[in-house]
């Protein structure tokens, strides 16, 4: 079963963390590919891929920040705005 925006957005809020981590092994391979497709190197993106999450985790109000129905563009789309402006951390 897929989680959704609101899922997730509910899994968050009450810190879920077993939820988080099937959500995270749902979307696992998706998140990087997006995000190492953009760096140079893996060490990297599975360091921006860190702090998606835990960006993610922390201030799940940013899953409002975009108006997408698709959790995937959803994610895609705050995966590029930490790599658009690595110095500005989302949470």
């Amino acid at each position: 079963m897929k989680i959704n925006k609101q899922q997730l957005f509910e899994i968050i809020t009450a810190k879920d963390q077993s939820a988080f981590e099937v959500f995270y092994d749902q979307y696992e391979v998706f998140l990087y590919q997006t995000v190492r497709c953009q760096v140079s190197s893996a060490e990297e993106a599975e360091r921006i891929l860190k702090d998606a999450l835990k960006s993610i985790w922390n201030n799940p109000s940013l899953l409002h920040t975009f108006e997408e129905s698709r959790l995937s563009s959803l994610l895609a789309k705050l995966i590029f705005s930490i790599l658009l402006n690595p110095l500005k951390k989302l949470s």
